[in-house]
């Protein structure tokens, strides 16, 4: 579960920063 998590915060961290650029 805890790495299934880290993957997906992972992944929202990086929509975040894309996000961001625009």
């Amino acid at each position: 579960m805890k790495e299934a998590l880290l993957e997906i915060m992972e992944a929202l961290a990086q929509v975040k920063n894309a996000n961001s650029l625009y």
